[in-house]
């Protein structure tokens, strides 16, 4: 990237690229590799389970002008460990809003299916959005307006 372009980055995404700069051909394949992985781990749950019901992150809220909630490069992944398995794995999800926290802010929870089985995830999803009839509550502009 040319010095401009680099400008243009936010800091904690460039200090998180800097760290995979130094990996070799060997450790990105390897890296890669992972994804592989979580795919066969997501799909032997199935095994087990029909659909799997979990939080949609760990976070409530954070900083608006934080990169990530933890804003550290080193760990800025923590907040998507709920979604990302399931991600990899390419297993259907959804993520429904189950109520609001203590300061107004909406707790989503996330259903999972096994592989193309899309529409029982749909299915799942209207079941629990019926039942938790949670009404929507949209923002109101600054001064109230």
């Amino acid at each position: 990237m040319t010095g401009a372009q680099r400008e243009r980055v936010l800091p904690s995404i460039l200090a998180w690229a800097e760290d995979g700069a130094r990996l070799s051909g060997v450790e990105a394949v390897r890296g890669f590799q992972q994804t592989l992985n979580m795919r066969r781990a997501t799909e032997a749950v199935f095994e087990q389970v029909d659909a799997v019901i979990s939080p949609t992150t760990p976070n409530v809220s954070f900083p608006a002008d934080w990169a990530s909630p933890t804003n550290d490069p080193q760990r800025p992944f923590e907040h998507i460990a709920y979604t990302l398995p399931w991600n990899m794995g390419e297993q259907p999800a959804i993520s429904l809003n189950a109520g609001f926290s203590g300061e107004g802010m909406p707790l989503g929870v996330q259903l999972i299916g096994p592989r193309f089985a899309d529409h029982l995830v749909l299915k799942l999803a209207k079941a629990l959005e019926e039942r938790l009839d949670v009404a929507p509550r949209w923002p109101s502009l600054p001064g109230g307006g």
